[in-house]
Formats: structure tokens, sequence, C-alpha cells
């Protein structure tokens, strides 16, 4: 997949992100699948403030008559935007340049809450999916809840840009969330630190549904106050599911284990509820993972060196003893499935690679520089080695 942009490149590093107005030609190999105009920006604040290679943002609009313009790309939901994330080089970080983490994070995440029981698979209650599908009014079934992507070249004329990675934007929609109603609830946890689930604190969420007059603090409140009330040993794990689901909560810690994703603890996390009061976890954002630890350059990042995500955070250090068996019955069913093995790691891994150009990637190489943690046999090589020390403390032995 390929962009080819005409037009002036965005140079507006503010907040403000003032679009250029370019035209575009997306194209599959050498076949033009649609040409559009569309508003280019500087996407995500860490990129713009600190990454020699910039995230961007593409708004579509009908190449004739200038009208917004929705695009479908397979099963994902219609839409406007799309984000290229560019994954560049930060001074004094190791941060990914192998551009396939966050979307194989993802990847792994589904494979993992495919492998439930009835109605788990789903990601959300049964009857949220049951509404969307009664009639046309309601939201589209294929939502990701999350975020998928593939690679994707952007030039500008003749002159390569670099290989960028075509992500979606998790809009509320995508987690199958009304924002109009009042009944259901998206928030980002964004930027917190060890006090975001024992304190209610506003300034460390992104809320995106419902509406700002409708939103109403307490029933975020009632989970972190009970949050709070387990790690002070006044309320029991034994009665999550009086707060949240059960399932979700499991899956999502041991994914944060297996991946390392200690920003996905109390930053990088969408939290979902349609009833206010059972609430569902997703991952989001996932480049800081698979031994990219963040904001150090000293921790040692080896598999099995890096002990638990968990412990970095109270909650969910606290979590984890509290579904300790839970958690070991989950892993082995992961892995006699051979849901999570260096098999199916393998298979999701070269499903991405595959669909980069060889030579367009060492081009992005060369303007962009990379570092020792940015290669595929690195990644596979930390899957292999995280597998095995998690196999080790949770007791699995596949005889």
């Amino acid at each position: 997949m390929r962009v080819v942009v005409d037009g002036d490149w965005p140079t507006d590093l503010s907040d403000t992100r003032t679009p250029s107005r370019v035209t575009c030609a997306v194209m599959c190999g050498s076949t033009t699948l649609f040409t559009a105009q569309a508003d280019l920006s500087f996407q995500g604040h860490f990129s713009v403030l600190n990454e020699n290679k910039k995230s961007l943002k593409f708004v579509w609009y009908n190449y004739t008559t200038g009208d917004d313009l929705t695009v479908k790309v397979g099963p994902w939901l219609a839409s406007q935007k799309v984000d290229m994330k560019a994954y560049g080089n930060a001074p004094g970080y190791e941060m990914d340049r192998t551009l396939i983490r966050d979307v194989l994070c993802n990847k792994i995440y589904n494979a993992i809450c495919e492998e439930r029981t009835w109605p788990g698979p789903l990601k959300a209650p049964e009857y949220v999916y049951t509404k969307t599908m009664t009639d046309n009014s309601g939201f589209p079934s294929g939502a990701l809840f999350g975020c998928d992507g593939f690679p994707c070249e952007i030039w500008q004329g003749d002159t390569f840009k670099g290989l960028f990675v075509w992500r979606t934007t998790a809009p509320a929609k995508d987690f199958l969330v009304d924002k109009s109603t009042g009944d259901d609830y998206l928030v980002q946890a964004n930027y917190g630190d060890d006090t975001f689930w024992t304190t209610y604190n506003e300034s460390f969420l992104k809320i995106s549904a419902p509406k700002t007059k409708k939103y109403k603090a307490e029933y975020l409140t009632t989970l972190i106050d009970y949050t709070a009330g387990c790690i002070a040993g006044t309320s029991s794990w034994d009665d999550l599911s009086n707060y949240a689901d059960v399932q979700s909560w499991l899956d999502y810690l041991i994914h944060c284990e297996l991946t390392y994703n200690k920003d996905g603890m109390v930053n990088n996390l969408y939290l979902a509820s349609w009833d206010k009061t059972h609430w569902y976890l997703y991952p989001y954002d996932m480049d800081e993972t698979l031994g990219v630890y963040p904001w150090s350059s000293t921790k040692n990042v080896a598999p099995d060196q890096m002990g638990f995500a968990t412990d970095e955070y109270t909650m969910w250090k606290n979590l984890r003893t509290g579904l300790d068996g839970k958690i070991q019955k989950r892993w082995a069913e992961l892995r006699s499935s051979e849901v999570i093995s260096p098999a199916s790691i393998f298979a999701l891994v070269k499903s991405l690679t595959d669909l980069m150009d060889v030579s367009a990637y060492q081009q992005d190489v060369e303007l962009w520089g990379t570092n020792s943690i940015s290669s595929i046999p690195w990644i596979l090589w930390w899957l292999n080695g995280r597998i095995a020390w998690l196999d080790e403390q949770w007791s699995y032995s596949a005889s």
C-alpha cells in the first residue's frame, strides 16, 4: 500500500496542527484505488515534540466536490480520518522502529479474546451486539474494540517520505459506544500515575463518551473506590464481578504481562461500560512494549529479567495476587490451545511483515535510522523468551 501526495508538506508543530490541503492517490501496488483531497497534518503529542519522523493525519475529502469523504477498509468501520503512525527515533530513548509492535500487540490481544467461551469473544456484553443487529438503525457490528493497521508507504510526488502504519483511530463507535444517550461510557486513562486506581482524578482521563453534559463522575468513581478498597484490604477481589467483567480484566492483565505493556496500566488504556456499573478494559497505542521500556534507556529489557509488568503499579500487583489461581488456569488454556505459542506469534509477525516492501523498509531505515531493538528477529526472540518466563511463573508445562 502507498499514498502519493501532491502538495505542500505540513509545517505546523504547535498544538494547532494547521493542515495542508493536498491531493492524494491511494494505491495498492501499481493500482490506484481512489483519489482524494485531504487535510494533511502532523499527529501525536510525543511524535511531534520528540521524534525525528512525525506521525501524520489524513482527513479525506471528495476529489471533485471537496465534500467530506469516508473510506472503508475491509471490515473496518468507514472513517473520514486515518492516522499514519511513524514510530520515529527520539533522542535518549529506545523507541520502536520495526513499525509492527503496536499492531502486533493488538493482534495478540484479539487472539486471546477469541479464545474464550461464549459470549466472551464478543469483547462486550451480548446485548450490546444484539441491539446493533436488529435493524439498520444501530451501529455496525464489525467494530474493532481497539486499533488495527498495516504498513503503508508515503510519497510526496517522486520523493519517498517513509514507511508508515495506516492505523485506525479507535473512535467511540469502534467500541459500539453511543455518545449521545448518556448510557454508554468510554474513558481513556491518560498520563496517570500510581494514584489512578485509588483516587478519582479527572485530569488523568480523556472522556470519549458520553457527551460532556451527560458525563457523571460517580460511575467511574465507584470502580476506583472499589480498587482502592482492595488495595487497602477493606474490599476483596472476590467481588470483582460486581464492578467489572472479570474475563476482560483477566485477559488484559495476562496481555500486559506477555507484552510488558507498562504504559497500558495507567495511560494508554480504555475503560468501557454500557450499564455504568460493569467495566471492560481495552489496550491502545502499544509501541512501548516487547522490550521498549517507557522513558528509560538503561533498564534491562531481556524478557526473563524485566520481571512482572504489574509490579510497576500497586493496584495491578495487588490484582495479580488476587486473581492468581484464575491467571494460572487462563494461561494454561491459552498455552495448551497454542493461541500463545512461538508458532502463533511467528504467524502474526509474518502476516505484518509480508505487507512490507523490503526496499521501502530499507529506504526508511536509511532516512530515519534504527536501533538495537528494532528488528523482527529481536521481537521474536523477546516474545519466545517472555512466554518461557511466564510458563515458569505460572507453572505451565506442556506435559
